[in-house]
């Protein structure tokens, strides 16, 4: 999907054993204050994990 007028996109993709992959861009982004940053200023997020029940 891709907002129009600009390059904003989310792409979904759809793997066996009901997997997805779930990618997102934007020009910009805005973090919440304190949000650690790592040295090309990329936010240092700490992983992620789906919810038990979606787990395999």
């Amino acid at each position: 999907m891709r907002a129009p007028g600009t390059d904003d996109t989310v792409t979904v993709e759809a793997y066996p054993s009901d997997r997805l992959m779930v990618r997102a861009y934007a020009e910009c982004a805005r973090y919440p204050s304190g949000t650690p940053m790592g040295a090309y200023g990329d936010p240092e997020l700490s992983s992620q994990q789906a919810p038990l029940q979606l787990r395999r």
